[in-house]
């Protein structure tokens, strides 16, 4: 029960708390890092995507090789 209780728990304080407290310590919210990267159409802007989707991809790929090379 303490494992339902502890998800439901943080996922109010990253819904409700997390942003207030992000706000408060003028950390850009998400939305504004969104607008800042895709914002206007440059080419320093698609290198970064594109580099950071492909990095994105490689690490998940290897981390769900791994999990499967080790359960079989």
């Amino acid at each position: 029960m303490s494992k339902y209780l502890y998800s439901i728990l943080g996922f109010l304080t990253g819904i409700f708390f997390l942003p207030l407290l992000l706000g408060w310590l003028s950390f850009p919210s998400i939305s504004d890092v969104f607008v800042h990267v895709f914002g206007e159409p440059k080419v320093g802007h698609r290198i970064v995507v594109v580099l950071l989707s492909v990095l994105l991809f490689v690490f998940t790929v290897r981390r769900f090789k791994r999990k499967y090379v080790k359960s079989s």
